[in-house]
């Protein structure tokens, strides 16, 4: 039987800024259905509501990636 994930935000994330880090707090739900192999019904299997990993991914994202691209803009007066 075939897994299907549907993912959704429960609200709008919360982005904070603070003097050497950026916080960013998704609220996400991640609902598994099962995919019925006579019709093109699913059926819900479980759902999960993912903060803390989410906000870890982000925050590694935002630490190695965004912060080096908006120092080497902000090095250049802004100009791409």
């Amino acid at each position: 039987m075939e897994l299907e994930l549907e993912t959704s935000p429960e609200s709008a994330p919360f982005l904070m800024f603070t003097c050497g880090s950026v916080t960013l707090l998704p609220v996400i739900d991640i609902q598994a259905f099962a995919l019925l192999p006579t019709s093109s019904d699913r059926k819900p299997l479980f759902q999960l509501r993912v903060v803390e990993l989410m906000e870890a991914i982000f925050n590694y994202y935002a630490l190695h990636t965004l912060y080096t691209s908006l120092n080497e803009l902000l090095a250049l007066g802004g100009q791409p």
